[in-house]
């Protein structure tokens, strides 16, 4: 996938490219984690932007420990909303189900599609070889 294939995010004046995905497991419960590496204009990269939340407390209902596998529910409000609607308008990413509650905002339900571009995956556990 060449440079210019990859989804732009505009913030104010300033722009950045996408580069990929990077998977993970939150600790506290083992949902999926999903960060994104960012490449500025002027070639300076952010790696690991956070695209999802870990809703894994009594007000929201922990709400993350009740995704199905593969799912996690994005950062869609605030800073998050212009790189949230950039993935979704390539399609690394769908909406898949019911938004979930976190204080005042609502939280877009999501899960990766074929689309996406995996910079690196830890969220599978390492299975032993014999």
């Amino acid at each position: 996938m060449s440079q210019n294939d990859l989804p732009r995010v505009s913030f104010g004046d300033n722009g950045a490219t996408v580069l990929g995905l990077r998977l993970d497991r939150y600790r506290s419960n083992g949902a999926l984690a999903v960060m994104a590496d960012l490449q500025w204009g002027d070639g300076e990269v952010e790696p690991r932007n956070p695209v999802s939340m870990n809703l894994d407390h009594d007000d929201n209902d922990y709400a993350s420990r009740k995704l199905q596998d593969g799912e996690f529910y994005a950062k869609s409000y605030s800073e998050g909303e212009r790189l949230f609607n950039a993935l979704i308008a390539c399609g690394w990413i769908e909406v898949c189900g019911e938004p979930a509650r976190s204080g005042f905002v609502r939280l877009a339900r999501c899960r990766l599609t074929p689309k996406a571009v995996i910079l690196s995956d830890a969220s599978k556990p390492l299975v032993p070889s014999n």
